[in-house]
């Protein structure tokens, strides 16, 4: 623990949190994403490919109790230029972690993927998998850019797995639907929902379910 001057301790991080923190940035700026798009049977990459981007979401906020109960970060920061139009006050999303990759469509922060480093700083665990595209008056689902013809919950994940290779952290696990904070006593649509968007993504993408109910690759047993 490091303990400021008149101030609470906080946590020292490690020194692959310190690389990642400092390169993250520049690493999914340059990842291709025409060749991370996991597209949908019998579909080609859209034409208008060109409108979509990727980008870097940081919390700037410490971690905190959601109106759900759950724990997140708010107060996201992307890319400049970059808008956020989510259906909540203050017009943003709450991370599950400190860093997101962003899926951007004609300028607008359209989903996101949450992930941080694994237990053993090995690679990484995608914890959040989310359309944030949802403000009051966006009636057109069409018009977020996430129904063109590829699983956006897959491509965020392929850029997670992209990210750790640039990082020389070879391992990738995605969290399991019924073991998501967000699942724990809601609505058994809600768990259906998630199930659709995190374990289908990564049952699509080879991902075997593990005896903790996450999702790894084969490799990884």
């Amino acid at each position: 623990m490091n303990a400021p001057e008149g101030g609470r301790a906080t946590p020292a991080i490690s020194e692959t949190e310190q690389r990642l923190a400092e390169t993250i940035q520049d690493i999914v700026a340059e990842l291709p994403l025409p060749e991370l798009l996991a597209l949908q049977p019998e579909r080609n990459i859209p034409r208008s490919i060109g409108e979509y981007s990727l980008t870097i979401v940081r919390a700037k906020s410490p971690l905190i109790r959601t109106s759900a109960g759950c724990p997140g970060f708010n107060n996201v920061v992307t890319t400049p230029g970059v808008k956020v139009r989510y259906d909540t006050k203050d017009g943003q999303p709450f991370l599950d972690s400190k860093f997101a990759i962003g899926l951007v469509y004609r300028d607008t922060l359209a989903a996101i993927g949450s992930a941080q480093l694994d237990a053993h700083e090995n690679g990484f665990l995608v914890t959040q998998l989310q359309a944030v595209n949802t403000a009051p008056g966006l009636r057109d689902r069409f018009a977020t850019g996430l129904f063109a013809g590829f699983y956006w919950p897959d491509t965020l994940i392929n850029a997670w797995s992209a990210t750790g290779e640039a990082l020389d952290l070879p391992d990738m696990t995605v969290l399991g639907a019924k073991n998501n904070t967000w699942t724990r006593g809601a609505h058994p649509m809600r768990l259906t929902r998630f199930v659709e968007t995190y374990d289908h993504a990564a049952q699509r993408l080879g991902f075997v379910e593990a005896a903790d109910g996450n999702w790894i690759r084969p490799s990884q047993r």
